[in-house]
């Protein structure tokens, strides 16, 4: 091994850790993440960043009442956005990869992570945009719609546990 074990005596706040990787701390003082584990030895010189940071959107969540085109931007410029529109979390592989701002012209819910090969994804971000108009024109039982809403688990109010429990949508 060697004569000195440990850089300093610093609490540290580690951050997720991902399978066969391990967190250190560069001679300069910047933590990484290691890809190949010297256990019993000085850390490889060559480190990671972390974590990437978190997608940040033009527009704050909340109601709104016309379109708007929705801007992603992350402060690593080697790093790509992933986002969806279908509540899935995007990971490197998975969601659409952002070229362009998003034209957003009714209720949607926008989640976005950065990711680069050479750092883990940042965390998921998510906003949610609802335009109460259209959302006041929906119909009381949308088109596939389930009936029912599973079954009843309990005796109570004149309700059967195991009945099935029907769909309200109104």
């Amino acid at each position: 091994p060697t004569a000195r074990r440990y850089l300093d005596g610093t609490s540290v706040d580690y951050p997720p850790q991902q399978p066969a990787r391990s967190f250190g701390r560069t001679p300069a003082g910047d933590f990484v993440r290691y890809d190949t584990a010297t256990p019993g030895a000085p850390n490889d010189a060559a480190g990671t960043p972390v974590t990437l940071a978190t997608v940040t959107f033009s527009h704050a969540r909340g109601l709104y009442d016309a379109p708007f085109a929705l801007t992603l931007r992350t402060d690593d410029r080697t790093a790509a956005i992933r986002y969806t529109l279908d509540g899935s979390a995007p990971t490197g592989t998975h969601g659409t990869l952002y070229a362009e701002p998003i034209a957003i012209a009714g209720t949607a819910v926008v989640r976005a992570v950065a990711v680069a090969p050479t750092a883990a994804p940042g965390p998921v971000a998510t906003q949610t945009y609802i335009f109460p108009a259209a959302v006041m024109r929906q119909p009381a039982a949308p088109p596939g719609a389930p009936a029912t809403w599973g079954t009843h688990q309990i005796d109570f109010g004149g309700y059967r546990a195991g009945d099935a429990v029907q769909a309200d949508y109104a």
